[in-house]
């Protein structure tokens, strides 16, 4: 049975490498899925402002990431932490995750290029509170409130 977990020490650790970013236990949150005890994938949250944060996603399993798991991923910070947006990015080289962020409704809105060696880009998201379709959907399998 899958159960969600938040802030995970060695998952946090394990997300944030395969992310490409930090996680400071002071200051970031992380929301990580497990199966049985093995890491399945997860979200950071950090660099919090009062309108918005910043996302990183990691996955370790296929099909990870199921449609509970992305109703709590916008809940938590739209409607518990009352926050306006979320931006994210991703190395233009993942095309996959590329594809995947635009289909769950994540919106471009910059880039940078030379982020990485070989002059590759970080493509920038951003996401709306306003416009975040799951936060209409109901969780199959979580309770919410609990």
């Amino acid at each position: 049975m899958s159960v969600l977990v938040f802030n995970h020490y060695s998952d946090s650790r394990e997300i944030a490498k395969k992310a490409g970013c930090t996680f400071d236990s002071k200051v970031d949150i992380c929301l990580s899925l497990v199966d049985g005890g093995d890491l399945r994938g997860g979200i950071i949250y950090s660099e919090f402002t009062d309108a918005s944060c910043w996302c990183h996603v990691a996955g370790f399993k296929p099909r990870w990431l199921n449609r509970d798991l992305l109703y709590v991923a916008f809940d938590y910070p739209f409607r518990q932490l009352k926050l306006e947006r979320m931006f994210c990015w991703i190395d233009e080289r993942n095309k996959g995750a590329l594809a995947f962020t635009r289909h769950i409704g994540w919106n471009p809105c910059g880039h940078i290029p030379g982020s990485y060696k070989g002059g590759y880009a970080r493509i920038l998201f951003k996401m709306e509170a306003y416009e975040c379709h799951w936060l209409t959907m109901k969780p199959r399998k979580i309770r919410v409130g609990v």
